[in-house]
């Protein structure tokens, strides 16, 4: 059975048409799409002023299909996130930019999400942590390498700070640590003193030889440090240089870490 288009005036199936309508599928799109064309600002107009006024209509009816197809809807998502990289990029530009303009909302609405999923979220954190234990533990000791590495000086001059404000409850703490822990401070100092050695053997010699002139009464050391005039039997002998083991200067403990640290 054939029907007459009365826009292209041909001979049609009746398949090719839609109901009470006389153009034929091709022309009747044709048509609409002229129509929309040379009406588009009253069409515009008009779709804004329907959806200011069934505003809320349409948020629950769209709230409702994407709980309806929720399932559908991530699984597409997922998949078009996983192969299709224009998508991603135009995702992410799009959640930066809805971010920037919107900050308080995000955040009152974050805080709102914790409050209310307090035992979810710290679940979900423990089997996270579980998950990635090793990498995790890998990579925070990478990066407190690399922050120490690129800080190092800023980091000794914390320590150094912290410690002349702290000084007398830190020798407090360390003396109480050293008392409980006698075998394993032996066993580090030896370790270190080994190491120092390897690591030193002109300033070992030089140190025996100013130990050895000293026991022969050829080397004299002298009641008072040669920096502050401090008198005291606990002198150290500083080496200008260490071939020339005799040509000291002798400082108390605390004038001698000055003088290093100076150097």
């Amino acid at each position: 059975m054939t029907k007459k288009c009365t826009l292209c005036g041909e001979e049609k199936p009746k398949e090719d048409f839609i109901k009470n309508c006389g153009k034929c599928k091709p022309c009747r799109t044709e048509y609409q799409r002229e129509y929309a064309r040379k009406n588009k600002d009253r069409i515009s107009k008009y779709k804004q002023s329907w959806h200011e006024e069934h505003r809320e209509e349409v948020k629950d009816r769209c709230k409702q299909w994407y709980i309806d197809n929720k399932e559908q809807v991530l699984s597409e998502q997922k998949e078009k996130w996983a192969n299709d990289e224009e998508y991603r990029n135009d995702k992410k530009e799009l959640n930066k930019k809805w971010r920037t303009e919107n900050k308080e909302h995000k955040s009152l609405k974050d805080k709102e999400y914790r409050d209310n999923n307090k035992e979810k979220l710290k679940q979900k954190a423990h089997q996270y942590y579980e998950k990635n234990k090793e990498s995790r533990r890998e990579k925070i000791a990478e990066a407190g390498r690399q922050y120490r590495e690129k800080n190092k000086d800023k980091l000794a001059e914390n320590a150094h700070k912290y410690y002349l404000e702290n000084r007398d409850s830190m020798n407090v703490r360390n003396n109480e640590w050293k008392k409980n822990n006698i075998e394993k401070v032996r066993e580090t100092r030896n370790k270190c003193v080994k190491n120092w050695k390897e690591a030193n053997p002109e300033k070992r010699r030089a140190h025996s030889r100013v130990q050895k002139l000293k026991n022969r009464g050829e080397l004299k050391q002298p009641e008072k440090c040669s920096w502050c005039g401090k008198e005291t039997e606990d002198l150290i002998a500083h080496h200008i240089d260490y071939d020339a083991a005799e040509n000291v200067i002798w400082f108390c403990r605390k004038c001698h870490g000055k003088m290093h640290r100076q150097n």
